[in-house]
């Protein structure tokens, strides 16, 4: 159910649904969207330079883990 602020418009929705009793929460559906799109878009970049797949694993993965620590400082 949306969020209504005092002048009657909607913000954001916190629960966007329910999957098998799970709650989806936009943040972390934006947080996977985005890590999604950032993998498949090193994935291309690296198979148009001529590395190795396994390049964009590590690639990501520093990334993933960069990001979520820095975020935290």
């Amino acid at each position: 159910m949306p969020v209504t602020t005092s002048w009657g418009c909607e913000t954001v929705r916190p629960i966007l649904f329910t999957v098998g009793g799970v709650d989806i929460q936009a943040f972390w559906l934006s947080a996977f969207l985005g890590f999604l799109l950032g993998f498949l878009t090193v994935r291309s970049e690296v198979r148009r330079r001529g590395l190795g797949e396994d390049v964009t694993y590590d690639l990501v993965l520093a990334a993933y883990i960069g990001g979520w620590v820095g975020a935290d400082r």
